[in-house]
């Protein structure tokens, strides 16, 4: 999604990617491999989840495009999916990253909602996201 939103967004905010890239201009799986090679996990979401935390404590908010995976997928079901042990090695990175981000959010967060975007015309299924946005500080007990 980070190519598509790099290509139409238009406005000044800092974004970041789930895991975090630097590069948007189209699909470079070499660098997510390098991600998903880090000895550490966690690693490669620690300057999203660094973000996220001084935006919320900031009182500012946290927008979300697309959906956060909530469950492992089924590892089986994943290399189906994939049809290939790097590919279904990537989708349960990227799962259990968006897993971890979840968690911060929901945690972090005093209150989320689900924005409702109307489309006019036609809407392709697939590129059908959900907009989320998480605001106020809920500092931990």
């Amino acid at each position: 999604m980070g190519i598509s939103f790099e290509r139409y967004y238009r406005g000044t905010t800092d974004w970041m990617t789930l895991p975090p890239m630097d590069f948007h201009r189209f699909h470079r799986f070499d660098l997510l491999q390098a991600q998903m090679a880090v000895p550490d996990q966690e690693e490669p979401v620690r300057p999203l989840l660094k973000q996220i935390t001084e935006t919320l404590k900031n009182d500012h908010r946290v927008w979300v495009v697309g959906h956060l995976v909530t469950a492992m997928p089924d590892p089986a079901a994943a290399r189906l999916a994939t049809d290939d042990q790097q590919g279904a090695q990537a989708n349960a990175d990227i799962a259990a990253w968006s897993i971890k981000v979840g968690a911060q959010l929901r945690a972090a967060a005093r209150h989320v909602e689900t924005v409702r975007v109307d489309i006019e015309g036609p809407e392709n299924p697939l590129e059908t996201l959900t907009l989320s946005v998480f605001r106020g500080w809920a500092p931990a007990p």
